[in-house]
């Protein structure tokens, strides 16, 4: 299998989880039924690549929808777009807006490092119920909570972030005339990841429907709220904590006598390192 995952970072106190995140059809053995080892490849700031293992034994899968996590450690050099996304700030996404995917494209995945494709649609439906395939290789579906984009679907693509601008005003002090200016802010903001084209049957032009699956982000939540990963998450902030109350506790001063420690040495036995003169000589 091959697809798209992208990082999401979720605070616990003062500390920092990251996890990968992308579609448990991804993840599951391929139509063929062979279960290769999974990695991640990512970008580094030199230019390469480097690919990271991920075993399947270490996802957490959604229990009512395609998604599937892992915890991840990301280390300086990878070079990553990161944005800040509150849970719960995003409204409903409404019919007509405006919205762009950054995945893989299988055709032209790059060669010496990912090259990513960027992509935009169409909210065309606010909310439906959908048939979605999670392991190829078994053909087991469930029918999961989404929304349908107006975009042409690839191979590779599945797992892919889906942003949508969203305006935001904000009101700052003017000047003597204007005692308030609005200005208007658009940013992206992470509104859930794709599962893939819409499904249909008996066309063969179906990955080129012209219509997407988006899982909403709320159901990303959802599988980051699991109960194991929760308690790890506070497992790391107790040791996290107490590594910062041991280096905060002051060390006991201890002083030094330098004329003793000068009178003390040359009483001691020579080092082996400089062996005495035997009496011989």
């Amino acid at each position: 299998p091959v697809g798209t995952v992208f990082f999401v970072l979720v605070l616990s106190g003062n500390l920092g989880v990251c996890y990968g995140v992308t579609c448990a059809h991804v993840v599951n053995p391929s139509e063929d039924g062979f279960d290769d080892p999974l990695f991640i490849r990512v970008n580094t700031r030199d230019g390469a690549y480097r690919d990271m293992p991920s075993p399947r034994s270490q996802w957490t899968f959604s229990a009512d929808s395609d998604i599937a996590v892992i915890k991840i450690k990301l280390s300086r050099d990878l070079k990553l777009w990161a944005y800040p996304t509150i849970h719960g700030y995003f409204n409903q996404p409404s019919i007509g807006q405006s919205v762009f995917m950054v995945g893989l494209f299988i055709p032209i995945p790059g060669d010496n490092r990912v090259e990513a494709l960027v992509r935009s649609g169409t909210i065309a439906r606010e909310s439906c119920q959908v048939s979605a395939t999670i392991n190829l290789s078994t053909q087991d579906t469930r029918v999961i909570d989404a929304c349908l984009i107006q975009a042409m679907g690839w191979g590779g693509e599945s797992g892919s972030p889906v942003f949508a601008y969203e305006p935001k005003t904000e009101l700052s002090d003017g000047g003597q005339y204007f005692p308030l200016e609005v200005h208007t802010v658009v940013d992206p903001t992470l509104i859930g990841l794709l599962h893939g084209h819409f499904p249909t049957e008996d066309r063969d032009d179906a990955p080129n429907s012209g219509i997407a699956v988006l899982i909403p982000r709320g159901k990303i939540w959802d599988v980051l709220m699991n109960e194991d990963l929760v308690a790890d998450r506070k497992r790391a902030q107790a040791e996290f904590e107490e590594r910062q109350q041991r280096a905060s506790v002051p060390r006991p001063a201890v002083q030094v006598d330098r004329q003793s420690t000068t009178d003390d040495q040359s009483r001691q036995p020579p080092s082996q390192e400089s062996p005495a003169e035997s009496d011989e000589s």
